[in-house]
């Protein structure tokens, strides 16, 4: 999502990966054997994993899916129990967008 690797370039190894989080090497390789089974990254034989085709627009997908559900839907319920009206919401999303970009 950030950027850090392109589409198609490769990660650094579940090795590195364990060293600079430091984390257990078997959490590093399950965490990379994750990302291969959402299809995020691809192993090349004896070159190691890289970075899928559209995997930020999954991630993207994936993390608006989850913002949705847990916090747009937390917040319209917590507004319905304060009595707030749609177009209560909806003024003060504008206000906050106002003063955050």
């Amino acid at each position: 999502m950030r950027g850090v690797y392109e589409e198609d370039e490769a990660i650094i190894s579940t090795t590195q990966l364990s060293r600079m989080l430091k984390i257990n090497p078997t959490t590093a390789v399950k965490a990379v054997g994750q990302l291969a089974d959402e299809g995020l990254i691809y192993k090349k034989k004896g070159l190691g994993m890289f970075v899928s085709q559209g995997a930020a627009e999954k991630i993207r997908k994936k993390k608006s899916r989850l913002f949705y559900e847990v916090s747009v839907k937390a917040f319209l319920e917590e507004a319905r129990k304060l009595g707030i009206t749609a177009e209560e919401i909806i003024e003060i999303i504008r206000r906050s967008a106002e003063y955050d970009y």
